[in-house]
């Protein structure tokens, strides 16, 4: 534990080691980045709230988080963003709490506001089938990663970031290894998508990087996030559908035409990786053939 004086709180330093220890639990870049953004907003909020450009935590209290989350509702933040910031918050207090010992977790007190989010552009299988099928006028590496994405559910990071180890052909099995939370996931290839990897293997995969799709400016890192999410727009326009389609809206339409074909939510919650699998990778391999015949329903 990293031990520090009141004094010493200074609240850039705090900082920095929080990300630190992000980086050290192996969150994704894109979390990272998000608690980062979240953290410079607060922290630009109390430069104008002292006028100093350096503070330290203990000037924080819970009516100055109150007033934090006040000055966005005037701004015109939206109520998702409101509370995505005092979840940041509170992740930074219980970071500064059991790692700095600091000796108040002043975020605590404060319940996060419910906001309803309602999905957005979800897909009927069919036109799941048609956006899919306009992404074969891409290059190969976009239509494998959007079929990808529909096919186990996953978030774009652990997707986008696969390593060619991480694709098991025989066993029909694929691993993700960048999921929300640093979890472990296994889950079952599905059949068609089992088929798309391999011919890719075949035909196109590279062969001078570690990646299944690999950034073509430089090989030794994935394709960005924004680009695919900018492919993805093209192929839904191809397809005559929303161009505010996200790689995020095929997990939706995944987890949804799942729950059509009334495959049990648990098994749902685990294939979309909101069950806690921190276990080994051995307890997912004795798993992982429950979820076969629920991913084969697609």
């Amino acid at each position: 534990m990293m031990v520090m004086s009141l004094q010493g709180y200074d609240f850039d330093k705090c900082n920095k080691l929080f990300l630190e220890q992000l980086r050290r639990q192996e969150y994704s870049k894109e979390t990272i980045d998000g608690y980062r953004k979240d953290l410079e907003n607060f922290r630009c909020f109390m430069r104008t709230v002292i006028s100093k450009e350096d503070f330290s935590v203990d000037l924080i209290n819970k009516r100055v988080l109150l007033d934090f989350m006040d000055a966005g509702r005037v701004r015109g933040n939206k109520a998702s963003t409101i509370g995505r910031r005092l979840s940041t918050l509170k992740s930074f207090y219980k970071f500064l709490v059991y790692e700095l010992d600091y000796p108040v977790d002043e975020a605590a007190r404060i319940r996060t506001p419910k906001v309803y989010v309602p999905l957005k552009d979800i897909l009927s299988a069919a036109e799941v089938q048609r956006l899919l099928q306009s992404a074969k006028q891409l290059p190969p590496c976009y239509s494998l990663l959007f079929n990808a994405l529909y096919y186990t559910g996953s978030r774009l990071t652990p997707i986008r970031m696969l390593e060619k180890q991480h694709v098991h052909l025989k066993e029909k099995l694929i691993y993700l290894s960048e999921v929300k939370g640093g979890k472990d996931h296994y889950l079952p290839l599905h059949p068609h998508l089992k088929d798309l990897f391999e011919s890719y293997f075949t035909e196109h995969l590279s062969t001078t990087s570690n990646y299944v799709f690999p950034s073509n400016r430089i090989p030794s890192q994935p394709l960005s996030a924004s680009d695919i999410r900018n492919k993805l727009r093209y192929a839904a326009r191809l397809a005559d559908l929303s161009e505010t389609i996200t790689p995020h809206t095929l997990r939706h339409c995944t987890a949804t035409h799942l729950t059509i074909q009334n495959v049990p939510q648990t098994k749902i919650a685990t294939i979309l990786g909101h069950a806690d699998l921190r276990s080994t990778m051995r307890y997912q391999h004795l798993a992982v053939e429950h979820l076969r015949d629920s991913l084969d329903l697609l």
